[in-house]
C-alpha cells in the first residue's frame, strides 16, 4: 500500500513538473519519461488498489468483467512501461555510439585516413549496434 501511494505521489510529481514546463521545447526523451510516468501513475492508481481490495475481502468483489479488465490493465501498463524503458535505453545507446563514431571520424580525418578507412569505421559502428 505504501508503494502504491509513493508511486502515485512521485509519478504525479513528474507529470506535474513536465506539465508546468510544457511551454519550453520538450525533447523526445522527455516525452518518453512522461509516458512512463503516466503509465506507472495509472498502474498505481487503478489496478493496485483493486488488488489491495481483493486481499482485504478474501475474494474478488468486482465480478468477471472487473477481473478481466484488471488483468488487461496490469498487462497493458506493464508492457507500455517496459517498451518505453527499452526505447529510452536504445536512444541513449545510439546517442553514445554516434558520439563515439564522431570522435573516431574526427581522429580519422586528422590522421588523413582515406575515405575507405572512414567507411570501414562506419561499417564497424553499424555492426556493433546491430550485433
Amino acid at each position: 500500500m505504501v508503494v502504491c501511494l509513493l508511486g502515485i505521489i512521485f509519478n504525479g510529481a513528474v507529470i506535474f513538473t513536465i506539465y508546468r514546463n510544457i511551454h519550453r521545447r520538450i525533447s523526445a526523451p522527455t516525452y518518453l519519461i512522461l509516458s512512463i510516468a503516466v503509465s506507472d501513475f495509472l498502474s498505481c492508481a487503478i489496478p493496485v488498489p483493486l488488488s489491495i481490495a481483493r486481499h482485504f475481502q478474501n475474494e474478488w468483489p468486482f465480478g468477471l468483467a472487473g477481473c478481466q479488465a484488471h488483468a488487461f490493465m496490469i498487462f497493458l501498463l506493464a508492457l507500455v512501461s517496459i517498451t518505453l524503458s527499452v526505447a529510452i535505453s536504445v536512444g541513449n545507446y545510439l546517442r553514445e555510439a554516434a558520439r563515439k563514431y564522431q570522435l573516431d571520424l574526427e581522429i580519422a580525418k586528422k590522421s588523413n585516413f582515406s575515405k575507405l578507412a572512414q567507411n570501414e569505421a562506419l561499417r564497424a559502428l553499424v555492426t556493433k549496434i546491430l550485433f
